[in-house]
């Protein structure tokens, strides 16, 4: 916001008037001169000569109806209250937060995910391609845990109900019960094409490297196009792991989930799940994204050693206010906080991501790389995080998808918190989703669709894998080769229940 020169009035970015006094702000008008004597305001002179008064041209009436049902809005909403009692820190940031709106979430919903692709075998012979399509995970809200921190049964966030897989017109359905189907029984179409559902085996193209997949093979005759696709239907329910009154009552977790107060200490983190996180993924240094064409070398996707990176963790723990510099919670939300602030989304980072100390450098990074950058924030102070590969669709229409990444951490809570619960210490933590791009702290929505959680693995191979989902025929010098083109989309069915929820991009008051 600005004030009027002349009336100091308060003004918006990009107004040319002053919509009190009816005259020029500084640098602006060159449409319109001032009368010599204005007698009602807003009125002003075109070049023409001709009298107008701009505040009642209609484009700002809807103005000032916005900006009073902006005001309504901001004032009954908790984020302005803490604004308005000195919390926010910075309140003209805070409207212009506001200004952008807030993403709007169901609580709960059923859908299917349509991956279609439509192959041509340009090759002058036969050819094929084979495609690996991940299952959907089931996903709840202790993951990889058979009970909740207080021993109740975890909620479930995400239940795979159905995989269908339809090849030229004729279809199978896939079990999801873990059971197998390998390559030497496969379902075989009409024309030869083969569908299977194997066990695992790392290196193994005829088997799933990193979690329970189906495999599509397209055995083509030259010249050959051909359609299949998979649908996978779930049914999805928000939770969150932040006990804050920012959270909206119908999303559940948030009293037995982790606060400021509730917090452990970077101490404690060895004192959970048996310090099994810990050693699984917080290596300093993980994943060797390879060299660049040039053959200088790309980095670590995550790099806590890098320079750049140890100048970013200690700035964050310098803004921390006093008493809270060991707080794991302060740190990691701080962390999100910052990452808001100083790396915006990049509509064309390129296909090899960016590693994290990358990502900091350039200011700049998509999903994966901000993922990357976030969690080598995090491993300066040996907080564990991971990442989730999936898919997310706008989250009220359910039609326009983006293959997507983002991270799962390990928090501890504080063990008098603990013992006041009757939890042991060794229990007392919570593993949290994570998406820094789409600003969801310990949230998970259901416009997010999981299908790989990563597993321990110190070498980067299996998220290498992950990357990677086809293999086929390769083309000689001058020989077109097997096109491959694949769309994302919603399968027809989409329910959505349980009514509607906000989140609004607000960094946290940590004092």
């Amino acid at each position: 916001m600005g004030t009027c020169p002349h009336c100091r009035a308060v003004t918006l970015p990009g107004d040319a008037v002053c919509y009190t006094c009816g005259r020029f702000l500084q640098g602006k008008g060159a449409g319109y001169s001032m009368p010599t004597a204005p007698k009602k305001r807003g009125v002003v002179v075109d070049k023409k000569g001709r009298t107008r008064n701009i505040m009642k041209r209609r484009r700002n009436r809807q103005r000032s109806v916005f900006m009073l049902a902006f005001v309504i809005f901001a004032f009954l909403s908790p984020q302005a209250r803490e604004a308005a009692f000195g919390t926010v820190d910075n309140l003209d940031e805070y409207l212009a937060q506001l200004l952008e709106g807030p993403l709007i979430y169901p609580v709960e919903a059923s859908f299917g995910v349509e991956r279609s692709y439509v192959v041509e075998n340009h090759l002058e012979r036969p050819g094929f391609l084979q495609e690996t399509i991940r299952l959907p995970v089931d996903l709840t809200s202790a993951y990889g845990m058979a009970t909740s921190i207080n021993g109740s049964t975890p909620m479930q966030l995400q239940t795979p109900e159905s995989f269908v897989v339809t090849v030229a017109g004729e279809s199978v359905s896939v079990p999801l019960d873990g059971s197998v189907l390998e390559r030497d029984n496969a379902w075989t179409s009409a024309q030869g094409h083969e569908v299977w559902w194997p066990s695992e085996a790392i290196g193994d193209q005829e088997h799933c490297s990193i979690a329970a997949c189906v495999k599509i093979r397209l055995n083509m005759q030259a010249g050959d196009v051909v359609e299949f696709s998979a649908v996978s239907n779930v049914a999805v329910s928000s939770h969150t792991w932040w006990d804050h009154d920012r959270v909206d009552g119908r999303i559940p977790g948030g009293p037995s989930g982790i606060s400021l107060e509730r917090s452990g200490t970077f101490a404690d983190l060895d004192d959970r799940r048996d310090g099994q996180r810990v050693n699984e993924y917080t290596d300093p240094k993980w994943y060797n994204l390879g060299n660049y064409e040039n053959g200088s070398s790309r980095g670590h996707a995550i790099d806590a050693t890098a320079q750049i990176v140890q100048d970013t963790a200690n700035l964050i723990s310098m803004r921390l206010p006093e008493g809270r510099q060991d707080n794991v919670y302060a740190f990691a939300r701080a962390a999100f906080d910052w990452m808001h602030e100083s790396v915006p989304y990049d509509d064309f980072a390129l296909t090899t991501p960016r590693s994290g100390p990358t990502c900091l450098a350039d200011g700049l990074g998509d999903c994966d790389e901000q993922t990357n950058a976030y969690l080598s924030i995090l491993r300066t102070k040996g907080i564990p995080g991971w990442f989730v590969f999936g898919a997310l669709v706008d989250p009220l229409s359910f039609t326009t998808w983006e293959l997507h990444a983002w991270g799962y951490i390990m928090l501890p809570l504080d063990e008098g918190w603990c013992t006041s619960q009757g939890i042991a210490a060794n229990d007392c933590f919570v593993e949290a989703s994570v998406d820094v791009v789409n600003n969801k702290w310990l949230l998970h929505t259901t416009n997010a669709y999981v299908d790989w959680i990563e597993e321990p693995d110190p070498t980067g191979n299996a998220i290498a894998s992950a990357y990677q989902s086809t293999i086929f025929t390769a083309a000689n010098i001058g020989e077109r080769s097997i096109e491959r083109n694949m769309l994302v989309s919603t399968a027809e069915g989409v329910q959505l229940d349980g009514g509607t929820y906000r989140v609004t991009k607000m960094a946290e008051d940590l004092r």
